[in-house]
Order: structure tokens, then C-alpha cells, then sequence
């Protein structure tokens, strides 16, 4: 059952440092203060922490997969700085508003386990992986 998630994650429980009721499965980013999680911002913010598992409003309790298989809220969209289709086994970060997206030459966070087509907006399986891996080419 091609459904069906298994294996070990690693979960860790934060602070929603704004409402994210709607923002389950996109990518979040350590907040200002110390213990909070806040929306990613892409590649020119800090570094993405994982995936948020939850829906909590500003103040409640954020789960987010640290590491292991996921859903990710993503996309194939020109307006997110990508035109690219994701594949399955291709890297993926997080784009200026914390939905995954492909990535080459820079720093990845997941890897996809699931196809995504340009233009089309979904949420896939992905592999989180360490924060800060990059691909072969620049390391």
C-alpha cells in the first residue's frame, strides 16, 4: 500500500510564533525567540527547521518533523522562483512562503519521494533530512 507511512521520525514540539492553522505540511524555520517556529522563507532566510505536522494558531504548540518521512505542502509554480517539476528522488527546499519546491545548487532539506508537475500544487512525500546537507556539485 503505497499509502501507508512507516519507519521512524523525529518529532519535536515548539512554539507557533504566528497563526499557522493553515500551514500544515509547509516548511518553518526557528522563530526570534528561543523555542519558537515560524514560516520559512526560502533560501535566503535562515535555514528551515523541518516540516510543521500540525495546524496551531499563535501561541499553541507546533509538531514539526525534525527528520523521517513526511507530507510537503508543495509546488511547480513560476511565481515561487521556480520552474521546475519535481521528480521523484529530487532535492527540495522551501520557497519564499514555506512550501517545497525543487532545488539545485544550494542547500536542500528533504528529498522527494513523489512526482510533482510545473504548475500543479499538491502535497507529496518527502524525506527530511539533516538541516544544511547540500548537493555533491558544491560541496
Amino acid at each position: 500500500n503505497m499509502a501507508t507511512y512507516g519507519g521512524y521520525a523525529i518529532d519535536e514540539s515548539f512554539t507557533a510564533n504566528a497563526d499557522l492553522s493553515a500551514k500544515q505540511y509547509y516548511w518553518v524555520k526557528c522563530g526570534s525567540v528561543a523555542g519558537e517556529v515560524a514560516l520559512a522563507t526560502g533560501g535566503s532566510g535562515p535555514m528551515a527547521l523541518g516540516i510543521l505536522q500540525n495546524n496551531p494558531k499563535q501561541g499553541d504548540a507546533a509538531v514539526v518533523r525534525l527528520l523521517g518521512v513526511s507530507k510537503m505542502a508543495a509546488y511547480g509554480e513560476l511565481e515561487e522562483a521556480t520552474a521546475s517539476p519535481i521528480a521523484h528522488g529530487d532535492p527540495v527546499g522551501t520557497g519564499s512562503l514555506g512550501k517545497g519546491c525543487h532545488v539545485s545548487g544550494c542547500i536542500f532539506h528533504a528529498i522527494a519521494l513523489e512526482a510533482l508537475a510545473i504548475g500543479t500544487t499538491a502535497t507529496i512525500k518527502v524525506f527530511v533530512v539533516p538541516p544544511g546537507m547540500r548537493l555533491a556539485e558544491e560541496q
